[in-house]
């Protein structure tokens, strides 16, 4: 890539949390316009799964081979107590079937890049 297409990907990347609180602050003042776009939440998840995959290295995937059970307790807590923590937290706040649902998935996803 030029020197000019990284130089627009690090801006965009060093003002992530300027994009949050834009996008934060338009669904909280246009709520309908916002939600007219939740029909895309998952081809906009998927774009973004993919573009996170994307910046993974052949080093990092190698560097797994001497992880052993480190990585095996890391996914076996991220499968069984994340999740349990979701269903504790939609049960505590009362929420409704699907939404209590929605929070067990996300406990089980695995969201933080290193």
């Amino acid at each position: 890539m030029s020197h000019r297409v990284n130089r627009l990907i690090k801006l965009s990347q060093d003002l992530f949390v300027v994009w949050i609180l834009i996008g934060a602050t338009w669904g909280y003042l246009f709520p309908k316009i916002a939600a007219s776009g939740s029909a895309n939440i998952s081809t906009a998840l998927g774009v973004v799964m993919l573009g996170m995959g994307l910046t993974i290295t052949i080093e990092q995937l190698q560097s797994l081979r001497s992880a052993g059970s480190t990585l095996f307790l890391g996914v076996l807590l991220q499968f069984t107590i994340m999740p349990l923590v979701g269903w504790l937290a939609a049960t505590v706040l009362k929420l409704p079937p699907m939404l209590a649902l929605g929070v067990i998935l996300v406990g089980a996803s695995p969201l933080v890049r290193t």
